[in-house]
Order: C-alpha cells, then structure tokens, then sequence
C-alpha cells in the first residue's frame, strides 16, 4: 500500500499490515529503506531498519497464532524524527533482559536501545476498556 501526497511524494507517515512470517521483515525493511530514500532522510538507514528488523522480529516470534495473525508497521516522518512503530495483538509487554554470553536470543531490545533515540511500549486498544494487544514504537533524531 502507498499513500501518496499531491500524487508524487509518499506521505510522512506510511502503514502496512503483514502476516506473520519471516519474509514480511525483509520486505518491510525495503519498504523503510524506500521511504527514507524518498524523505531526503537515507543516514537513518542503517539504524532504523536494524531496529525494525528486531521489533518485528519479536513480534513474530511471540505472535499468539502465527498461521492467522497479522502484525503492523508504521512509519512517521515529523519534523526532525522519524518514528517507527510495530503492532500486534500480543499482550505481554517486551522487557529489555541480559543475554548471557551463549544465549541465542535476549539481545533485541538492547540493541533497540542503543541504536534509537527512544523507545517504548504502548497498549493498543479496542474502546475504553479492551486491551487488543501492544505497539512497540522508536524514535530516531535526523542529523541536522
């Protein structure tokens, strides 16, 4: 999907919804890399589609029903920022742990933090009391 602003340019903030499987984070980290390209903001590449990679990522690996389930992505150029989010409708809320030096996994989220401005976790809902799942977002600075 493409959202376009008078015809030409892609609009600041960009959404897709993608299933659950492993190809979807080579294809949105190509999405991203489109985007910025276009956004005049490429330096971030390198950062932000390591940090995409990683949050969807997570999010597969811990979708509840990974035949049906869908994940989504946004991206969002505003000002001198670039936020990223991924969606899901998982409940548990990620926690940045400490890998142990054989541990496969575990290392994510510190990397998310290392290479963002900020970063964080936010409920998703479905009105004023139903919880649907989670937004994981990250912010970047573009370099003046």
């Amino acid at each position: 999907m493409t959202v376009t602003a008078l015809g030409r340019t892609p609009a600041p903030v960009m959404r897709w919804s993608w299933a659950t499987k492993p190809p979807c984070v080579r294809l949105a980290r190509r999405q991203l890399e489109k985007y910025l390209s276009q956004w005049n903001a490429s330096e971030l590449a390198d950062a932000s589609t390591q940090v995409l990679s990683e949050l969807l990522t997570n999010a597969i690996r811990h979708a509840p029903n990974s035949c049906t389930d869908h994940v989504g992505t946004m991206f969002e150029l505003s000002g001198r920022k670039l936020r990223i989010e991924v969606s899901d409708t998982h409940e548990e809320i990620p926690r940045a742990c400490q890998a142990g030096v054989d541990d496969e996994c575990g290392r994510g989220l510190a990397i998310v933090g290392i290479l963002a401005t900020d970063w964080g976790v936010a409920p998703r809902t479905a009105g004023a009391d139903s919880v649907i799942g989670k937004t994981v977002w990250a912010e970047f600075d573009i370099p003046l």
